[in-house]
């Protein structure tokens, strides 16, 4: 009986004998469905991949894509990936199984000059830190946006490289399986 109640009032009815059920729940009209998470790490994926492969051309397009808000063709947010990549380093920060141990510690950006180059060095070492979470709005007010989905989606790349250098996996391999 008590399950019965806890579903009757899950769905909304109003009476507990039925007699005035709550008309269906409506969300109001969306222009743009709402990214889903893996849509997001598949992007975060395919620009890991790109770094890996030295094609950042075809990576630099595939962030110049994000945008502040969704749009039809692009559902994915800059806020999105970048949120997505910290999570998903915050989480490698703490060596779950599968991991390598130390795999930020000893994460290195690769030579040259990229955009966000400043932003992924502050969120690797506020990573390291334990710390990316709360700083998220520095990072954003201080390097821009736009500067912190970059610098997340290269500081990921290089935690795949590195990730790939000490288990002798191919880094695509690893982006396909712990990203999306």
């Amino acid at each position: 009986m008590l399950r019965r109640l806890s579903r009757r009032l899950r769905r909304g009815e109003r009476s507990l004998g039925g007699a005035c059920r709550a008309g269906p729940r409506r969300s109001p009209p969306r222009r743009h469905r709402r990214p889903t998470q893996t849509q997001s790490a598949e992007l975060l994926g395919q620009i890991v991949s790109c770094v890996a492969a030295d094609e950042t051309a075809h990576a630099a397009r595939l962030l110049d894509s994000l945008g502040p808000d969704p749009t039809a063709e692009q559902p994915v947010t800059t806020s999105h990936a970048a949120g997505l990549a910290i999570l998903l380093l915050g989480a490698w920060s703490t060596s779950p199984a599968g991991v390598p141990a130390g795999l930020l510690a000893a994460t290195a950006l690769p030579a040259g000059h990229w955009r966000g180059e400043r932003a992924a060095t502050d969120v690797l070492a506020l990573v390291r830190k334990g710390r990316a979470h709360r700083s998220v709005q520095k990072l954003i007010v201080h390097p821009g946006g736009c500067h912190v989905t970059a610098g997340t989606a290269f500081a990921l790349a290089a935690a795949v490289l590195t990730w790939a250098q000490r288990t002798s996996t191919p880094p695509a391999d690893i982006a396909q399986a712990q990203i999306g």
